[in-house]
């Protein structure tokens, strides 16, 4: 073989092993990324919290498992609430009370999430505060008591205003005028106000008109 054949074959030889291992080249150009590199699930723990006051948190955390079943850290997470005037999320996954009722909160990685449900329950207390001051101040002869002692919720109470977690924010029991003859109309307590509710007046700043 003569040097310039053999010159030719190396040429080849080199040229067809550098084909074998470009980019976009061979049969490795369309085969489907690797399990491993692939999110296939993400499971939020824990997968249910309940908080009870209103500034409770609860942290929770995502775990994201590739097709071979390992973990992948370091991966970017993106956490969302379904419901953020019930519950807020941070991009930590620590979650905050806002207000009551459900949500729920997703970890999201690419097209694949986990979820959780958060509850907020707070239990305010002032449903029996309010039954006691309308027992103390002559309720039942009050102008207008509608749908007092009821058990909707307390903002459907006539001159009862809640926040977000449905506690009293605000009582308007003050007079009204007539629509008819224009007079002032005294609302009709009588009586004192329990000590329970100007204690709940002075400590969440609560007005009665």
């Amino acid at each position: 073989m003569t040097n310039d054949r053999k010159r030719i074959l190396v040429s080849l030889l080199a040229i067809c092993t550098a084909a074998a291992w470009a980019p976009g080249c061979g049969d490795d150009a369309t085969r489907p990324p690797s399990k491993a590199l692939r999110v296939a699930s993400v499971t939020v723990t824990p997968a249910a919290a309940s908080l009870t006051a209103p500034d409770a948190t609860v942290q929770l955390d995502a775990r994201v498992l590739d097709g071979n079943g390992r973990a992948m850290p370091g991966v970017v997470v993106i956490w969302t609430s379904v419901r953020p005037e019930v519950a807020t999320v941070g991009a930590s996954g620590l979650v905050a009370a806002a207000g009551n009722g459900t949500t729920t909160i997703a970890a999201t990685v690419g097209a694949v999430a986990g979820t959780a449900t958060v509850m907020v329950a707070v239990e305010s207390g002032d449903r029996a505060v309010l039954a006691a001051l309308h027992a103390a101040t002559d309720g039942p002869n009050w102008a207008d008591d509608a749908n007092w002692l009821g058990d909707g919720p307390l903002g459907a109470w006539r001159g009862v205003e809640t926040d977000a977690f449905g506690r009293v924010a605000r009582l308007d029991l003050g007079g009204r005028q007539d629509g008819e003859t224009g007079e002032w109309v005294s609302h009709g307590l009588r009586g004192p106000i329990p000590p329970e509710l100007v204690e709940q007046m002075i400590n969440r700043a609560i007005s009665m008109c």
